[in-house]
């Protein structure tokens, strides 16, 4: 399981179904906070409930590695699996506004003379060779 093509379906086998739904009740709950995903691709993010827990997250070859400071016995508790959830979340809000901007770009050019967007390479506009 890699961070970067995380499903619903596979957090739900890696946590199994009462870990997810419970933290999937978290995330819905807006209960998780402060996400954070450092240079080295590693997760963070508190989760709020008896009391504040910290869980982290990170990929290990082709698994996922997760640690939280919760008393919990089991692994993983249901505050890593809001921790990926809110992950899945955030990288799905970022892919969004991504596309959103290439479209938008893809727009503005469309709207602007060829000689803008040619970027010189065969354009008349300023830098171009006018003859032909």
């Amino acid at each position: 399981m890699r961070l970067d093509s995380l499903t619903r379906d596979q957090i739900r086998a890696f946590a199994g179904a009462k870990i997810f739904e419970r933290g999937e009740e978290y995330l819905t709950s807006e209960l998780v906070n402060e996400l954070d995903i450092d240079s080295e691709g590693i997760v963070t993010a508190k989760a709020e409930g008896t009391d504040t827990y910290e869980a982290e997250v990170w990929e290990e070859e082709d698994d996922v590695g997760a640690v939280c400071d919760c008393p919990y016995d089991g692994h993983p508790c249901k505050h890593v699996a809001a921790v990926l959830l809110a992950y899945l979340e955030h990288s799905a809000k970022q892919r969004k506004a991504k596309t959103k901007q290439r479209r938008e770009k893809c727009r503005f050019l469309e709207g602007q003379p060829q000689a803008l967007h040619s970027h010189g390479t065969g354009g008349t506009g300023a830098g171009g060779d006018e003859r032909q």
